[in-house]
């Protein structure tokens, strides 16, 4: 019999939920489960493996807001599950978000992009997603480029670009549990591992990444991840690159990461909107 573990239940505001896994990851390896809960939360669970970080646990989740926080032991299984609900065909700008259990053709045309949906955040539902993948569309692509995702998730991103023309996708994912569920999102979209590295760890340092330069570089993580990273995401982009994130959440963190670009010698060249969510692209200025 495996050795217990913790399990940790807390509640988060939605526009938070969907990086707590990524805040959280040294602490539960194997990703967080959401389900949406009342007055605009979300209701997340995980599990530790070693039942002794509970004391840090708990004050990272205090740091983080969470409310109705509850432990409990549990006997040891894989906490892996393959399924963390379902989310209908979507059509996103140019491409078609098609979930993986879905045997019928869609209706709808667009570029297919295929996702079995676990504890990868991407699935298209989000705002910060679908501004991204409408931005991708929009993007003058000429072929054979090389991007570099940062916080890939599912992946979703990444095989958006291979779709419009890119060349190689370094999909880049903190958490372990997020990028076994990518490289079998890959297998579905039947995308060589040459084409699109699944490399885990958090950027910068992330092994086997090297120190090229990339045609594109996206970051849909959060106005708190993103600013302190600029300089390094900055680092990867040439003269003609194109920097583009999501994840910011209102005009205050807008405002915010624009000052901030304009300090890491950033020029912006496009901001979006959708809801309460916020899109930014950028170039180096000289």
């Amino acid at each position: 019999m495996r050795p217990a573990v913790l399990r940790v239940e807390f509640s988060l505001p939605e526009g938070l939920a969907d990086w707590a896994g990524q805040a959280l990851a040294d602490l539960l390896p194997e990703g967080l489960l959401s389900a949406p809960a009342p007055a605009g939360l979300a209701r997340l669970r995980g599990w530790a493996r070693d039942p002794a970080v509970r004391p840090l646990l708990k004050k990272r989740l205090t740091g983080l807001g969470a409310l109705a926080t509850r432990f409990r032991l549990e006997p040891g299984k894989d906490w892996l599950v393959k399924s963390k609900g379902r989310f209908p065909t979507q059509k996103i700008g140019p491409f078609l978000v098609v979930p993986a259990w879905e045997k019928r053709a869609p209706m709808a045309r667009g570029l297919p992009i295929r996702l079995l949906q676990g504890q990868a955040f991407g699935t298209g539902l989000h705002e910060s997603t679908r501004l991204m993948l409408k931005a991708l569309g929009r993007h003058p692509w000429r072929g054979g480029e090389r991007v570099l995702d940062v916080g890939a998730g599912s992946g979703i991103l990444g095989f958006a670009c291979l779709l419009k023309g890119a060349g190689k996708v370094d999909a880049v994912e903190v958490e372990k549990a997020a990028c076994r569920e990518m490289e079998s999102n890959r297998r579905e979209n039947r995308v060589p591992p040459a084409r699109m590295r699944v490399l885990a760890g958090a950027f910068p340092q992330v092994a086997g990444l090297g120190s090229g330069r990339y045609d594109l570089v996206l970051a849909n993580l959060t106005a708190e991840l993103l600013a302190p990273r600029l300089k390094a995401l900055r680092a990867r982009l040439g003269p003609e690159s194109r920097l583009a994130l999501s994840g910011i959440h209102g005009p205050g963190e807008l405002e915010h990461l624009e000052a901030k670009c304009r300090s890491n010698r950033l020029q912006v060249t496009e901001t979006g909107r959708l809801g309460a969510w916020r899109f930014l692209a950028a170039r180096r200025s000289a």
